[in-house]
């Protein structure tokens, strides 16, 4: 329990840290608030232990959302997957878990670091929500409450952006999620897609300022 406590106080020790040089070296102009960036991405979830034998992850979509800050970068995305059901057995009884599907919203802060001359490195740490909309219930309205269930997570967010042209860059990113269920579960995020730089209106520009 001690070394898994450390590990991880090592990762936000680091992490705060290279935002900290980032910061100190940082030089904020008025031209990083006149775009955003969107992105779409195919993306797989690698499900720990305790979910593995009871389900299945389709491939999912991930949407995101970049807007420049004054320090680091605010990104926010949603994926969407669908849970297939899988057999399992307890002692000699054999079990069928159930068809969901999983809406995940997220934001996340970091910082971008630049590795080469296409080649840039984002990490950041997130807060989100996992929502479940169980198959037992498609037959009613999408609702928050008590159609579906949602849980809190925390993210650690890796991306790696390599630069194709002025507008469009190739995405790779990692997601570590911990959702806070009474037994904790850990679900890893892989995803691959495109994004798009996007010029502000000058009103969003203004406000963003």
């Amino acid at each position: 329990m001690l070394y898994y406590n450390m590990k991880y106080f090592v990762i936000i020790f680091s992490f705060i840290s290279i935002c900290y040089v980032q910061v100190k070296h940082a030089d904020f102009t008025s031209e990083d608030f006149d775009t955003f960036r969107i992105s779409i991405q195919i993306q797989k979830d690698v499900l720990d232990n305790k979910l593995k034998k009871y389900y299945e992850p389709s491939n999912g979509i991930n949407l995101g959302l970049e807007l420049p800050f004054y320090i680091g970068l605010v990104k926010t995305n949603i994926d969407f997957f669908i849970y297939d059901k899988l057999k399992f057995q307890i002692g000699d009884n054999t079990y069928e878990s159930q068809k969901f599907i999983s809406i995940h919203p997220n934001m996340v802060w970091g910082i971008k670091l630049k590795l080469y001359q296409n080649i840039k490195w984002f990490n950041g740490l997130g807060l989100g929500g996992y929502i479940y909309y169980p198959e037992s219930n498609w037959d009613s309205y999408f609702t928050l409450g008590k159609n579906t269930e949602t849980e809190l997570s925390f993210s650690f967010s890796s991306i790696l952006d390599y630069n194709l042209n002025e507008k469009f860059n190739l995405v790779f990113s990692i997601q570590h999620n911990h959702v806070l269920t009474y037994q904790k579960i850990r679900i890893n995020s892989i995803a691959i897609g495109i994004s798009k730089k996007i010029n502000n209106p000058k009103w969003l520009s203004m406000v963003l300022r």
